[in-house]
């Protein structure tokens, strides 16, 4: 028998499929949802920037904020559009929102994490990043951004260790090679001019 899912548990599957790559089956899914949920429309801009289209998923999540009653996430995933273009001064107010605010969604500590890495603030990284894998262990971009924050924030052993998690759950993920094939060049570097 199977089983239905609640509207939160359908976004939350939809997510969870769009970060394990499994972009159809999000698609497909959030198609069978309401068009006109706040959560679904984030996790359709959340899709449509999955697709290379950050204009359009820019232009989506703003619509969600300017419609009043903002859900913490997608304030979150705004600042993240905005600290993966650089535009980091923008950020700044978007996070003073967050501040009294609070989710159990994976998906925003995610955000966090990569805002507060792209910030340079590699603790509160580290915070975010652990927090959203707590509740999903599976993102691999968040297992990326935790290995950055571990190797910048001086843990070069946790940050091998998170870079080859991230490899595990996706080994065909290029950007999981490029960031530990860095780390391990910068190391190696590092450890010759040390010894000579």
């Amino acid at each position: 028998m199977k089983k239905e899912l609640t509207l939160t548990e359908a976004v939350a599957y939809a997510l969870s499929c769009l970060s394990r790559g499994q972009v159809q089956d999000a698609r497909n899914l959030l198609m069978k949802l309401p068009q006109d949920n706040v959560h679904v429309l984030l996790a359709q801009a959340r899709l449509t920037y999955g697709a290379g289209d950050n204009q359009r998923a820019f232009e989506m999540t703003n619509r969600l904020l300017l419609a009043g009653d903002v859900p913490c996430e997608a304030l979150a995933f705004m600042c993240y559009l905005l600290a993966k273009t650089g535009e980091t001064a923008k950020v700044r107010p978007i996070l003073a929102r967050l501040e009294d605010k609070t989710s159990a969604n994976p998906q925003y500590w995610g955000d966090l994490a990569v805002v507060f890495y792209m910030g340079k603030n590699y603790g509160a990284a580290l915070q975010c990043a652990q927090r959203s894998l707590k509740g999903d262990p599976e993102r691999v971009e968040v297992w990326r951004i935790l290995g950055a924050a571990q190797r910048d924030s001086g843990n070069p052993r946790a940050a091998i260790s998170s870079y080859f998690r991230a490899l595990s759950l996706d080994p065909m993920h290029g950007e999981s090679y490029l960031h530990l094939h860095v780390f391990l060049k910068r190391s190696v570097s590092l450890t010759r001019r040390l010894i000579s």
